[in-house]
């Protein structure tokens, strides 16, 4: 997905300085693209902790798109909460990084938000997958397999192994 995104970024600034007639300038300092990269990653990731808590795709998109922008203008009306911004809002601590001003507070505002952000979704949604495949596994092997039959064939398997390299032995 992001090498398709930066090819259709390159292939349509190319359109852009062919039809304005401008000189196409492509160098880029390595900072700000790793600045870049680290912000897309950071959102395809929310929306992966959004698709594992919902379980259901197009519930995630939607949260994972909405959700951050209405928390943000409700901390923006909300005068109380607007010490906590930066500290919560994903949108508020990550411009920083794309303006370049990325200090020692901005750093722990950007983890902090991160963490509530993509940490918190992933943690629960990866509880509910796992606790959902763990009781659906307990729950077949109980009907399915016979602990006794499966201990025999284990036995059966591994006197079939001495017995194999016994004969390796003797060649």
């Amino acid at each position: 997905v992001l090498v398709l995104t930066i090819v259709a970024s390159a292939l349509f600034y190319l359109a852009s300085t062919t039809v304005r007639d401008g000189p196409a300038d492509w160098s880029y300092e390595p900072a700000a693209v790793a600045k870049l990269l680290l912000l897309l990653t950071i959102y395809l990731v929310q929306g992966l902790a959004f698709g594992l808590l919902f379980l259901n795709t197009p519930a995630a998109i939607v949260t994972s798109l909405l959700l951050p922008m209405v928390f943000t203008v409700v901390t923006t009306i909300v005068g109380s909460l607007e010490r906590f911004t930066a500290w919560v809002d994903l949108l508020v601590a990550s411009e920083p990084l794309m303006a370049g001003s990325m200090g020692g507070a901005e750093w722990a505002h950007l983890g902090t938000a991160s963490l509530l952000w993509l940490g918190l979704p992933f943690a629960v949604g990866t509880w509910r997958v796992l606790t959902k495949e763990i009781a659906f596994g307990m729950e077949m092997s109980e009907k399915l397999v016979d602990v006794h039959v499966v201990a025999k064939g284990e036995q059966a398997r591994t006197e079939a192994n001495e017995r194999m390299a016994a004969l390796f032995d003797e060649v």
